[in-house]
């Protein structure tokens, strides 16, 4: 159970972060979906008979599309590890998710005691609160595993 804890924390630690590297992602694909056939240089390129154009250019497309798989591939991992996140704190009472969301995603940083002003408790509440929803979260999340 500690250890699904402390992957429960990790992963609200990192949710900010996700987020970032998504839109980041996807601006790099954006940038590469620019890139078309025309842009890049074929001149000097050899033909075969059939006047097709060989290697560098064949290449580039090559990497450009195996960029553009593995972009997407890190961008889903990502989004599914958030949707987790959201979707689990959605089954917790309202004040557990609140604290939590103010502690690692919305406040990063914020004391305890900023927290607890902020929701108007007492400091040792908001831990409390914290602590009871980051078990129910590991106990959903991980609970067929």
């Amino acid at each position: 159970m500690k250890e699904n804890i402390k992957k429960i924390e990790r992963m609200l630690k990192e949710y900010n972060s996700n987020e970032i590297e998504i839109r980041n992602i996807e601006l790099e694909l954006e940038e590469l979906n620019n890139i078309s056939i025309s842009s890049i240089n074929s001149e000097g390129e050899k033909t075969s008979k059939t006047n097709k154009i060989q290697y560098t250019v064949e290449q580039q497309l090559i990497q450009k599309e195996e960029k553009t798989k593995k972009l997407l591939n890190i961008k889903n991992q990502l989004n599914l590890i958030n949707r987790k996140i959201d979707n689990t704190l959605d089954g917790l009472k309202p004040k557990e998710k609140q604290v939590i969301e103010l502690r690692y995603i919305e406040l990063v940083g914020y004391s305890w005691g900023n927290i607890a002003r902020k929701m108007d408790i007492s400091e040792a509440w908001a831990r409390g609160l914290k602590s009871k929803g980051i078990k129910k979260m590991a106990h959903i999340m991980f609970r067929h595993s």
